[in-house]
C-alpha cells in the first residue's frame, strides 16, 4: 500500500499509469491469498424475505501510527479541518495505491474498501463507578460512490488480436472487443422511403472449443453490449443505459446454444435510415462485455435493467464469424 501524491481523474479505464500518481516507501504491506483466513459473518435478507448469512472475508493492512496521527490531528482543529467536507479532504489525503508485489492468476472483487484510524480517549467517569476510563474506538473512513477510484489492468492480447477469418474474440476486463459491420447500402432498395423494418434479429454464436485454449480459458460474459462506434466515449462515464436505437444490450449468455441473441434491432436500421435521408449507408458498431445490474420492479413483477457498466471480472469469448453464422434477419413493411 502507498500513499498518493495527487488525486486521481475521474474516469474508469484501467490504462491509467500509477507511477504518478504514488510516492515511495510504501505504507504497508500484507500476505494474502485468494481465500483469505481472515473472515466475518454478516446477516441479510434474502429476496423471500428470511434472514441468511454470508461469510466477509478481509484483507487487513497495518498502516504507520504517523498516518493515524495526522488524521486525528487534523480531526481535532476547529470545524475538524479538512474533514468538513469532501473536497477539502481528498487534498489533504488523495488516497492509496494498493497493488501485489508477486503471485499470479488472482483477481479480486472488492465489495468494499475501508481506512481505520484506531484511537484512545479519556472518557471522565464513564465506568459503571463514575470514575474515569479510559475508551478504545476507531474513525472509519469507506469508500464511496464519490470517491474516485481507478483499477490498473494489465493484459497480453496480441494472440488475440492476430488476423483471422473464423473467429472474433471478447475478452475482460481491459481486453478485447469485436467490431461489427453492418453493410446496409447492400440492401439499399429495400430501405427506401415508404419502406419500413419490423423485426431485425441478431444472433452470435460462440464457439465451445474455446475452453481447450489456453489463451482464453475463461466463461463467457453474461452480456453484451451492441452500441455504436460513435456513442461508445461517455457511455459508460456518464452512466448511460442502452437506448435501443444506437445501443443495445444482448439477453444473457444462452450456454445450451452458446449463443447471445439481440432479439430485435429494427429501430438501429429505421433510426439510421432516416439520419441518412434514405441514401445508402453502412454502420460500425461495437461488442462491448458488460455487467448488468436489475431489480424487480414491486408494481409490475418486471425485472427492470437499472445499470450497464464495464465488465471487471474476467472473461472470454470465441466468436464464430463465418459468414453462415454472421446473418441478421429481416422482415419488411411497405406502406
Amino acid at each position: 500500500v502507498y500513499g498518493l501524491n495527487k488525486q486521481l481523474p475521474n474516469n474508469n479505464y484501467t490504462n491509467v499509469s500509477p507511477d504518478e500518481y504514488y510516492q515511495s516507501p510504501e505504507l504497508g504491506s500484507a500476505t494474502f491469498t485468494g481465500k483469505n483466513a481472515v473472515y466475518r459473518k454478516e446477516a441479510y435478507y434474502t429476496s423471500a424475505y428470511t434472514v441468511d448469512t454470508m461469510l466477509i472475508y478481509e484483507i487487513g493492512v497495518k498502516l504507520p501510527l504517523e498516518l493515524g496521527e495526522k488524521f486525528l490531528t487534523e480531526y481535532k482543529k476547529t470545524g475538524h479541518g479538512s474533514f468538513s467536507d469532501a473536497d477539502s479532504f481528498r487534498k489533504f489525503f488523495p488516497g492509496v495505491y494498493v497493488t501485489t508485489g508477486f503471485g499470479s492468476s488472482t483477481i479480486l472483487n472488492v465489495s468494499l474498501s475501508s481506512l481505520y484510524v484506531h484511537y484512545k480517549y479519556n472518557d471522565p467517569k464513564g465506568s459503571s463507578q463514575k470514575t474515569d476510563t479510559i475508551r478504545s474506538t476507531a474513525l472509519q473512513l469507506n469508500i464511496t460512490p464519490e470517491v474516485a477510484q481507478v483499477n490498473t489492468v494489465e493484459n497480453n492480447n496480441e494472440q488475440l488480436l492476430a488476423p483471422g477469418s473464423a473467429h472474433s474474440y471478447i475478452k475482460s476486463p481491459a481486453g478485447v472487443y469485436t467490431k461489427l459491420k453492418f453493410p446496409f447500402s447492400d440492401i439499399h432498395s429495400r430501405l427506401g422511403e415508404g419502406q419500413s423494418i419490423n423485426l431485425a434479429a441478431l444472433t452470435l454464436y460462440a464457439d465451445p472449443e474455446v475452453y481447450e485454449d489456453a489463451a482464453v480459458k475463461l466463461s463467457p460474459p453474461s452480456y453484451l453490449l451492441l452500441i455504436h462506434k460513435d456513442s461508445l466515449q461517455g457511455f459508460f462515464e456518464e452512466g448511460k443505459m442502452p437506448d435501443n436505437r444506437t445501443g443495445f444490450l444482448s439477453a444473457a449468455f444462452n450456454a445450451t446454444t452458446y449463443s447471445y441473441s439481440f432479439n430485435n434491432i429494427s429501430a438501429l436500421v429505421n433510426y439510421y435510415n432516416e439520419q441518412n435521408n434514405y441514401k445508402a449507408f453502412d454502420l460500425e458498431y461495437y461488442l462491448i462485455p458488460v455487467d448488468v445490474t436489475t431489480q424487480t420492479n414491486s408494481r409490475t413483477g418486471q425485472v427492470e435493467v437499472t445499470s450497464v457498466s464495464n465488465q471487471m471480472m474476467p472473461t472470454a469469448v470465441r466468436l464464430d464469424k463465418q459468414p453462415e453464422n454472421m446473418k441478421l434477419e429481416m422482415i419488411f413493411s411497405k406502406f
